[in-house]
Order: structure tokens, then sequence, then C-alpha cells
């Protein structure tokens, strides 16, 4: 069974190290279990087999840590997406970002574009448009910060 985690440290005198699974768990580790060619690093991402004795085995750096970096930029992205662009941008948030079926994207969208007709209410509307948005955005944000 693999999972994934990421190095907290490691001793360089002794070559051991922790690593705290997605399970919340400690496991440590000997810098020989790395089966790749990499220098292990303070929060790089690593999938192995965890073992009954909290120990790690057979571990390989693994490909979310890239994914990880930039996470808080797509966050950020989406958040002035939806800011700007309204519905449009929640399309774009649950589609693009969010890796969301068309199927699960097109409906908040369309309640997105009927809410934000409102806003040709004089004042209600404005207030109604603002709360709108703001509640796509934040849950826009949710959903690709989920991934």
């Amino acid at each position: 069974m693999h999972l994934l985690g990421r190095i907290l440290g490691l001793n360089k005198k002794s070559d051991q190290g922790t690593i705290l699974g997605k399970d919340e768990n400690r496991y440590t580790f000997k810098k020989e279990e790395i089966e790749d060619e990499v220098t292990p690093e303070k929060n790089m991402c690593v999938e192995f087999d965890p073992s009954e004795n909290k120990k790690a085995t057979n571990i390989h750096k693994c490909e979310t840590y890239l994914r990880e970096n930039s996470s808080a930029i797509t966050g950020i992205a989406t958040i002035l997406i939806t800011l700007i662009f309204g519905c449009i941008g929640t399309f774009v948030s649950r589609h693009l970002l969010a890796k969301l079926s068309l199927k699960e994207v097109l409906t908040p969208t369309l309640i997105h574009f009927v809410l934000s007709l409102l806003f040709f209410i004089p004042i209600a509307g404005a207030i109604f448009y603002i709360i709108t948005t703001l509640y796509f955005t934040v849950k826009n944000y949710k959903l690709v910060m989920q991934q």
C-alpha cells in the first residue's frame, strides 16, 4: 500500500529522517530507502510503503510536490478570476482549475449568471450582486484548493 507524505527532516549525521504521512502519522526512514536518486529535502513530497512499526520503505519523490507549491497561486487566481469575471469566472474556475465535469459546472454557473442579473435592480441589486459574487468566490476557492 502506497501512502503520500512529506519529509519533515533528515539528520545528516545518521542519514535518518521523518516523514509525515497523509494519515497524520510519522514514519522514520533511512536515506538509503529513497529509491530515486534525489537528495531528500524538508517538505519534499514522497510516496512510500508504511510498515506496522512506523517505518517508511520504498520511498519515491512524488509529482504532487510541484502541484502543492502552486496551489496558493491557483487559489489566488481563482479568487481574482471570479471577482473580475463573475459567472464566467465561476465557469473557468470550476472547469479548468478544479477540473470538474461540464455537468457539475453548468448549474452553478447558470445560478451565478441569473443572480447576477439582479444587479440591474437599483441599490438592492448591487448589494445582492456583491454578496452573490463573494459567495461564489469562496465556493470556487474551496473547490480549487481541494484538488
